[in-house]
């Protein structure tokens, strides 16, 4: 977005998903990791290793225009975080950012998985929550996912969640 207003302690805060919320990739939906390669890379020590075909084909993704324009509402008077669990790679983030900027998604900052984070994705996001508590009061906070098994987890948070749909 350019505008970088980070005065995210103790004010409203918009904790926005990427794919699958943002984005939409269902294109790229065959490159998901299976099991058995989720396990042949957590055995090597490197399990987000399984995921860099899915996110390599990033950069063909679609917007979802009528998601990106509800976030968007919220940006006048909520701190706004792109929290994504796809992990942090030089590429990554420049595909990431060149999306936002050309489908006019407002934010503040990105979060992205650091490559030593091999936590699962509702793990690595709820890790997130937790520290974002400690400097904003939790009704303060709302989330917008795609995925059920973290809006449940937002929500055991006491997280005002927007579950979203495409």
């Amino acid at each position: 977005s350019g505008q970088c207003r980070l005065n995210i302690i103790n004010t409203n805060t918009l904790v926005l998903d990427l794919d699958g919320t943002l984005r939409q990739g269902a294109h790229r939906l065959h490159l998901l990791p299976s099991q058995e390669e989720i396990q042949y890379w957590e055995e090597k020590g490197t399990p987000n290793a399984a995921w860099e075909d899915f996110n390599g084909e990033a950069a063909n993704d679609v917007p979802l225009h009528g998601n990106i324009a509800i976030a968007n509402r919220f940006y006048c008077d909520h701190t706004t975080v792109v929290l994504t669990s796809c992990t942090w790679t030089e590429e990554n983030e420049k595909i990431i950012r060149e999306q936002l900027s050309k489908w006019n998604v407002k934010y503040d900052m990105i979060v992205m998985r650091h490559p030593d984070n091999h936590l699962h994705p509702v793990e690595m996001k709820e890790t997130f929550i937790n520290d974002l508590t400690e400097i904003v009061d939790i009704d303060k906070i709302l989330a917008m996912d795609d995925c059920s098994n973290n809006c449940e987890m937002f929500n055991r948070k006491g997280v005002t969640t927007l579950k979203v749909y495409y």
